[in-house]
């Protein structure tokens, strides 16, 4: 998938974690509507500097909301995490966001959906390109080895297939839900993923980044690194995670500009309701706005040469409307009656909903990249 294709997704899901003290949160007024309120004077929560634990180990988890990673004592999403030369660092991931996002590092944020180098034994040749500039030094070894169930993978065989390489590791993640999250609950430390970053490395900062979903990268920083240490010939783009979210997205928990089709609906959808007698509640104008919102990205222009474009073009949008149906289920009916049930587990459901559809919409994305014009979005119905 191109550059492109990535930043839509990225840019559309992220957001930064915090404001500054100008910055508002969104609040429930008390006839339900959604009102600022300022925030507190605090830094921005994102990619704040991050240090392991006592076990030199970062624990990662998924904030479903704003799709990206977080980690277990540091504020924040997508945190920069600060490591040593010479330390062997562990990166678990147990809790059960995670599933379905299994870790990845890269010397470029993306890695593998963006075509850049890997962290890998032997070091990618493409190291040596000027538009990468990434080769921690001749006979470096420094690659991340894969853990499953407590064993772990090794530089002799780094990758086969038989032991827990990432050829083993990434398709574990993929696996019915509740069957990974049992291999969680039987070992704590189930899922995990182990770096070192040699003594006589030159690398001076590299990403984590998923190997399912693009857009979730994050900072890697060596604080002590060699003085002929590697700079990276491209940094992260200012507008990776994508602009802060209005209030109203904020309270929907659904972080993908949906403000505009709240306060512009008779716009996008003139005279329609999608909801029968709306209480009128912030969950009420959630549901309202991304209905229309979806309603108003089907409308697209018929392609008469390619039957399957038009198919996609719809289907992303309808995608799109049942992630952020789940967004909101999970930030509004938890309290709901039978959330809790002990047939069904909901929270699972919305996990599934939210993960899976995401990678359909990438792959969608991307094959429309291929073969396909642009999307023409039609004028409002009147």
């Amino acid at each position: 998938m191109s550059t492109t294709a990535m930043r839509t997704i990225a840019s559309a899901m992220v957001m930064w974690a915090a404001f500054l003290a100008t910055g508002a949160l969104a609040q429930a007024g008390d006839n339900g509507t959604v009102v600022e309120e300022k925030t507190k004077t605090e830094p921005e929560l994102l990619s704040q500097k991050c240090q392991p634990n006592e076990n030199n180990e970062f624990v990662f988890k998924v904030n479903l909301w704003e799709y990206q990673y977080e980690v277990e004592g540091c504020e924040g999403v997508a945190p920069t995490l600060e490591i040593k030369r010479g330390v062997e660092y562990t990166l678990t991931q147990k809790d059960p966001t995670n599933w379905f996002h299994p870790l990845g590092l890269a010397y470029y944020p993306d890695g593998a959906h963006d075509d850049v180098p890997e962290l890998e034994e032997p070091t990618p040749a493409e190291c040596d390109e000027d538009q990468f500039k990434c080769n921690p030094g001749e006979g470096v070894k420094q690659a991340p080895l894969y853990c499953i169930g407590g064993e772990c993978e090794t530089y002799e065989d780094w990758n086969n297939g038989t032991v827990s390489g990432l050829d083993v590791y990434e398709p574990a993640f993929q696996i019915p839900e509740d069957q990974w999250e049992e291999a969680v609950s039987d070992a704590p430390a189930s899922y995990s993923v182990k770096i070192t970053i040699p003594e006589d490395s030159k690398t001076k900062e590299f990403y984590y980044f998923c190997h399912i979903h693009s857009g979730m990268s994050g900072l890697m920083v060596v604080t002590d690194p060699a003085e002929d240490a590697n700079e990276l010939v491209t940094p992260l783009a200012s507008d990776y995670y994508g602009a802060p979210p209005e209030a109203f997205d904020v309270q929907c928990g659904t972080y993908d500009n949906v403000t505009t089709f709240n306060v512009d609906k008779d716009t996008y959808c003139p005279g329609m309701t999608f909801l029968c007698d709306p209480t009128g509640t912030p969950f009420s104008q959630c549901m309202e706005a991304i209905d229309c919102k979806m309603n108003y990205e089907m409308r697209v222009k018929e392609k008469e040469t390619n039957k399957l474009a038009v198919f996609m073009e719809q289907m992303i949008p309808h995608h799109w409307n049942a992630i952020l149906m789940s967004r909101i289920a999970l930030k509004h009916a938890m309290d709901s009656e039978g959330f809790d049930d002990e047939d069904l587990n909901v929270p699972q459901l919305l996990r599934n909903i939210i993960n899976v559809q995401m990678q359909q919409i990438q792959e969608m994305e991307g094959w429309l990249e291929k073969y396909s014009e642009p999307t023409v979005v039609c004028p409002a119905a009147k």
